[in-house]
């Protein structure tokens, strides 16, 4: 071998080093580096109920279930379609979709929140079991009206597009399960794929605040689903605000009945047991007036699924904004081994976020120095602006 063949050689060999090196620094631990257990999974993210302060302009239809056609219908519509509304949470377009999680921000007017919320999401699972699971993300995205008949018409085609997608990847020699990470009305829609025909086995079904009603309470006692994780927080005042949506006229927080496949978990952060009971003996008084209001970090609906970007709806004292607890989802099905009803406590304490189910001595820990990175990177992705202000004069701008 000459001079000139040999620097040809050196050459293409350190492109080729640089390329192996770029692509792993930027692709998640699992996928770089898999276990020959590795088990693939469809990770799919739904999301609720989009914007529900808009049904005000059509209550009587609202409460007759007739919301299709109407002006509430239209105007939720042309939102719902525009990705200005895709910088909060993991939602993209309509029907199943399959993105691929990353912190490096995409061409496009609008930062899309799904891509820096599931690379987050994938950062914490390869933590805990590196390269156990290759996951394969999605998002399912549905009208987000309220109502049930809405949810029902989901469901429908979530599970059309389900079997489609499970069939493809079963052909190309891929054996996947599946894990559907759902928020609020979302987890209805998730609920109601037990009554369509040939959905494949959904192996957990994990619902973050998700409004507990009598017309699809029942259905987490099909066998459709594996696993089934309810999580709620009780600073969640939006979770059992339903009572337009089903004809019972509330929404709960838990289900009456928990399978022994199913775990229903109230979500604290930083519980503080002493001050818990604290608050507990205070004077009616003293409650109302002042001398110790319980300072509760437990996550409100938004800082379940929501990049808090503004200060509206969420929890001033959570801790993690402006990322949701989603993130956390791995580390806390980490601890629920067993069904029945539970609290689970994530707490930054001793240098690491760390998940325990209070009464069990059993922890499930991440470094805080590892979070922080996350966070540094998903801060990246703050868009330039977006309020209420800014979403009515887009929506004001489509009508003119």
């Amino acid at each position: 071998m000459n001079k000139k063949q040999l620097l040809l050689t050196t050459m293409l060999c350190a492109l080729g080093c640089i390329a192996w090196y770029t692509r792993t620094w930027r692709e998640p631990y699992g996928r770089q580096n898999p276990r020959r257990d590795a088990t693939h999974t469809m990770t799919i993210f739904v999301h609720g109920t989009f914007n529900p302060g808009l049904g005000l302009l059509n209550v009587v239809d609202l409460f007759s279930g007739n919301v299709s056609g109407g002006e509430y219908a239209r105007i939720v519509g042309s939102m719902r379609d525009d990705e200005f509304f895709y910088q909060e949470q993991p939602m993209l377009a309509r029907g199943l979709v399959a993105f691929e999680p990353t912190f490096e921000q995409q061409d496009g007017k609008y930062k899309l929140a799904a891509y820096p919320i599931a690379n987050a999401y994938e950062e914490v699972a390869q933590q805990l079991h590196p390269g156990k699971v290759i996951n394969h993300y999605y998002t399912f995205g549905w009208s987000g009206l309220l109502s049930a008949e809405e949810r029902t018409k989901a469901s429908q085609e979530f599970a059309k597009e389900l079997v489609r997608e499970y069939a493809t990847l079963q052909k190309s020699g891929i054996s996947v399960k599946i894990r559907i990470v759902a928020h609020s009305h979302g987890g209805n829609v998730a609920l109601g794929l037990c009554t369509q025909q040939e959905v494949p086995r959904i192996d957990e079904l994990v619902m973050l605040g998700t409004p507990v009603q009598e017309e699809t309470s029942t259905f987490v006692n099909s066998p459709l689903f594996g696993k089934i994780y309810n999580l709620y927080s009780s600073a969640d005042t939006a979770q059992s605000a339903d009572f337009i949506s089903t004809k019972q006229r509330e929404s709960k927080r838990t289900f009456a009945q928990t399978p022994q496949n199913m775990v229903q978990a109230q979500l604290l952060v930083n519980y503080d047991k002493a001050n818990t009971q604290k608050q507990t003996s205070l004077s009616l008084w003293e409650k109302v007036f002042g001398g110790g209001a319980l300072e509760t970090q437990d996550p409100s609906h938004k800082d379940l699924w929501f990049l808090t970007w503004n200060k509206e709806f969420c929890q001033p004292n959570f801790p993690f904004k402006p990322l949701p607890m989603v993130l956390f989802v791995p580390l806390i099905l980490d601890v629920l081994r067993q069904p029945g009803n539970v609290q689970v406590n994530v707490s930054t304490t001793g240098g690491q976020i760390c998940a325990q189910v209070l009464g069990d001595t059993t922890q499930v820990a991440m470094p805080m120095t590892n979070f922080i990175t996350i966070k540094k990177q998903v801060m990246g992705w703050e868009p330039r602006r977006i309020s209420k202000q800014e979403s009515f004069e887009n929506l004001l701008a489509r009508r003119e």
